[in-house]
């Protein structure tokens, strides 16, 4: 079998599509499928795109021959479609799948129009992106792609994948009837062999760790002013993560309240030195307001930390595996939960810690690359339908 995975960026900068594309990739390889990812390779100053690990995953680069305006991304697409077929044609790539990742991009309507032109199942992972949160960012914008081209591509795939229950409502609340497939994202943590150190990292304090994006979705203004209410005494919080044009907004807050002394940036961190970056630290904390999964959640409790995150996740089980806190995402809970995170006994910490490793075990790419292929072959009619995909 031959997958085509199409996704518009493999951009280190971007979110978690970028990192979570590769690694399917490199199961699916694993599992003896070939794996070809048409992609635009980033221009981006301090940024780099994300590849698998596998060498025999063929990487083919979107050509941009201009620079398309708004108004001619459709020419944009015909260019993609071509591009692709240019792939599609040679004697040895018969395509099989066509998986799709992301929404409102033109990417996704060439890939799609590219898999209908040539009759191969086309599927798409949504990756959060129907989220209520998500839909209200480009209102407009959104609103256009979707009576112009993403209704239908949802409507007429072979099959969407969602990361968890919270999605699989999201997609059905669109009055898409399309089968879902539910399946979490995976995670691959690393022994620490990274050298990486905390500058001026104080061994007396304890830390709290934010590792994402920086931006306004992920509820950093709401998290410090919590901290501004707790003051937890002999902690400091720390921020990584690449700056999406927002880190000068969350430090002038963090100085307005009084806390540039509680709070570092370290700035973005790389897949290697980001285990060590877990491990030095003692609680992890997601304030978002909306995340389709939160793939940092998953490697927090992999490295035995404690999470606090927001009913803006699907990650309730953080309390009912009694790992972390699941709360409202706004200044009063995260105030809360932060107060008890923060005053834990020791003998309640380990156990939390060794909790959230059994919670992570349940995240493993190997498990999780199986069922995207199970899911492959029930497109293609060779096997039943499995337990996870949704018809309704």
């Amino acid at each position: 079998m031959h997958t085509l995975i199409t996704i518009p960026t493999l951009c280190s900068c971007d979110g978690g599509p970028s990192r979570v594309v590769p690694a399917i990739a490199d199961e699916l390889s694993s599992n003896g499928i070939d794996v070809s990812i048409f992609f635009k390779k980033t221009s981006r100053e301090n940024c780099h795109d994300i590849t698998p690990c596998n060498n025999n995953i063929e990487l083919v680069h979107e050509i941009t021959r201009f620079d398309y305006p708004i108004a001619g991304q459709f020419f944009r697409k015909r260019e993609i479609i071509r591009q692709l077929s240019n792939l599609i044609f040679l004697p040895s790539n018969k395509i099989d799948i066509v998986h799709d990742h992301g929404l409102w991009s033109i990417n996704n309507l060439a890939a799609y129009k590219f898999a209908t032109k040539t009759k191969v199942p086309y599927v798409l992972s949504v990756h959060g992106m129907l989220e209520e949160w998500s839909l209200n960012q480009k209102k407009i914008k959104k609103w256009l792609a979707l009576e112009l081209f993403q209704r239908n591509i949802l409507e007429n795939a072979s099959l969407l994948f969602a990361n968890s229950e919270q999605e699989v409502l999201s997609i059905r609340r669109m009055q898409v009837n399309t089968p879902i497939a539910l399946i979490p994202n995976g995670i691959n943590p690393r022994a620490s062999n990274s050298k990486f150190l905390l500058k001026n990292f104080d061994k007396t304090k304890k830390h709290v760790l934010f590792l994402s994006r920086v931006h306004p979705k992920k509820g950093l203004i709401n998290f410090l002013n919590a901290w501004s209410v707790v003051r937890p005494k002999g902690w400091k919080f720390i921020i990584a993560g690449p700056d999406d044009n927002y880190i000068d907004t969350v430090l002038e807050g963090a100085k307005e309240l009084n806390l540039l002394d509680e709070v570092e940036y370290i700035g973005n961190v790389s897949d290697e030195d980001k285990w060590n970056v877990y491990d030095l630290c003692d609680l992890f904390v997601l304030p978002t307001f909306s995340e389709n999964f939160g793939i940092v959640v998953a490697e927090a409790l992999s490295r035995g930390l404690p999470v606090m995150t927001t009913t803006g996740t699907p990650w309730s089980d953080l309390e009912t595996c009694k790992c972390g806190w699941w709360v409202e995402p706004d200044v009063k809970s995260l105030s809360g939960a932060l107060r008890l995170a923060t005053n834990l006994k020791r003998e309640d910490y380990l156990m939390m810690k060794k909790n959230a490793i059994n919670l992570a075990s349940n995240f493993d790419w190997p498990l999780i690359g199986k069922k995207i292929l199970q899911s492959y072959l029930w497109v293609k009619g060779d096997v039943q339908k499995p337990e996870f995909i949704d018809l309704e």
